[in-house]
């Protein structure tokens, strides 16, 4: 792909894959690690004022946001070679996403989730409430997507393209939120849509990958067993992140109307 830089057609992933599947199962003690941490802090936190950490949070946020982008734009030129080059079936079932340019970036992608995990705890320092679905899906994704790059698994391609666009949104927002600008409630709003729009896209696209599997093309680049803790995932995040949406925003429209 003419798209990519030198340095990223150099890419070499073979000794990335072989680390990741040696040590994907890190991703587990990284979470325990995580959730005792944050509990500890907490706690710690119940006696102390807030910090003060908002100049912190901008710049965490505004990194978060020009990494996310330049995945964002890497994987949109992946996705649309590959559905030029060689179709639909092709961006579901192939793996040579993990090759090459688009094989750093997945890479980036898989170990950005550790970084994620600091989301928490500049809500924790300014005593902000931890919800359940904030840490649970910190915790899954991480794991998950070191599995998913572990297997080399070609759903992944769409997505971290997703992931990639919808956080390059969504932390902008929160950047913008940091330094106190006023940004209107409706946007918050649609990153929330856009979120539920991804775990619903993420059935749909293991769907499909499913049934090509069972029928046409039994060389489908996943396994079942993976599609299937796949499927269990993005099931809870949309029956989260739609509880979620129910409870904030309907509840809020409901106090306005009284």
């Amino acid at each position: 792909m003419d798209s990519f830089y030198e340095f990223e057609q150099n890419f070499n992933t073979t000794k990335s894959h072989q680390w990741m599947a040696d040590n994907w199962h890190n991703s587990v003690y990284l979470s325990i690690v995580y959730i005792c941490l944050i509990s500890v802090t907490k706690f710690q936190m119940q006696n102390r004022k807030a910090f003060e950490i908002n100049r912190y949070l901008f710049a965490w946020n505004a990194v978060l946001t020009i990494f996310s982008t330049i995945g964002t734009i890497r994987a949109i030129a992946e996705v649309r070679y590959v559905l030029a080059n060689h179709g639909m079936v092709a961006s579901v079932c192939s793996q040579a996403y993990h090759t090459r340019g688009s094989g750093l970036w997945a890479l980036l992608f898989s170990l950005s989730k550790v970084l994620e995990l600091l989301d928490t705890m500049f809500l924790v320092l300014r005593k902000k409430p931890v919800i359940f679905l904030h840490w649970y899906h910190h915790v899954t994704v991480l794991m998950f997507c070191w599995y998913s790059y572990s297997l080399n698994a070609s759903t992944g391609r769409w997505f971290t393209l997703v992931n990639y666009t919808i956080h390059s949104f969504m932390y902008a927002y929160y950047a913008a939120q940091a330094i106190g600008v006023r940004v209107p409630s409706k946007l918050s709003k649609t990153i929330t849509i856009a979120q539920i729009f991804q775990m619903v896209f993420g059935v749909f696209i293991n769907l499909v990958s499913l049934v090509l599997r069972a029928t046409t093309h039994k060389s489908c680049g996943v396994q079942y067993q993976y599609t299937a803790v796949s499927l269990t995932l993005y099931s809870t995040y949309f029956y989260l992140f739609h509880q979620f949406f129910k409870n904030r925003y309907n509840k809020t429209k409901a106090i306005k109307q009284k």
